[in-house]
C-alpha cells in the first residue's frame, strides 16, 4: 500500500532454546508446512504449491493473521537440509513485506540424543509505516510464539507419526 514513500524498516529476532526432544522429531515438524494451519499460532493458512530439487526444497503459501496489525497470504520458497537439520525460508511473493525470512537450526545437545537445540531467526522488512512502528515488538513475538509453539506440537505429535520429507 505504502511502499516506495517511506524507507523500509527491517528487524531481526533470533530466539534460541533447549528442547526435551530428539533433533530428527522436530526438523520433521518443521517440514511439516501443511500442518502448519492447525497449531502454528497467527498462521491463518499452510499449503505446499510445489517441491523442487528431488525434495531438497518447496514453495508453499502461508496466512498469517495478527489482528489488528496483519493479514497477510505470502509465497515462500523453502530450503531444506535434511542432513544438518536446518531450514530455510525466504518470501517470494508478499503484498505486505518487502521481505520476510526465517532460519530453524536444528542440532543434537551434547547432553543426549534425545533433545536438541533448536534457533529460529525471523527478519522482516516493511515499507507500511503502520506495520513499521510495531515491527520490532512483533517480530520479537512472532519469534518466541512459533519456538514454543512447534516444541508444544512436538510432544503432542507421537514420533512415529511424524512425517520426514526427507529422512
Amino acid at each position: 500500500m505504502f511502499k516506495g514513500f517511506v524507507q523500509a524498516v527491517t528487524k531481526t529476532h533470533k530466539t534460541q532454546r533447549l528442547v526435551d526432544v530428539p533433533p530428527r522429531h522436530f526438523y520433521d515438524i518443521v517440514v511439516d508446512v501443511n500442518k502448519y494451519v492447525d497449531f502454528v499460532p497467527f498462521c491463518s493458512e499452510s499449503r505446499i504449491l510445489r517441491t523442487f530439487g528431488n525434495g531438497r526444497g518447496f514453495e508453499a503459501t502461508l496466512g498469517i493473521a495478527f489482528p489488528p496489525i496483519i493479514d497477510e497470504s505470502y509465497v515462500s520458497k523453502v530450503t531444506l537440509d535434511p542432513h544438518d537439520m536446518n531450514v530455510e525460508i525466504e518470501s517470494i511473493e508478499s503484498s505486505m513485506f518487502d521481505s520476510l525470512s526465517c532460519r530453524w537450526d536444528i542440532s543434537e545437545t551434547l547432553r543426549s540424543s534425545d533433545e536438541c537445540d533448536v534457533q529460529l531467526q525471523i527478519e522482516i522488512s516493511s515499507s507500511d509505516p503502520l506495520l513499521s512502528l510495531s515491527l520490532e515488538r512483533l517480530v520479537e513475538q512472532i519469534s518466541v510464539a512459533q519456538v514454543i509453539a512447534f516444541e508444544k506440537r512436538c510432544k503432542d505429535v507421537p514420533i512415529d507419526d511424524s512425517i520426514s520429507l526427507n529422512s
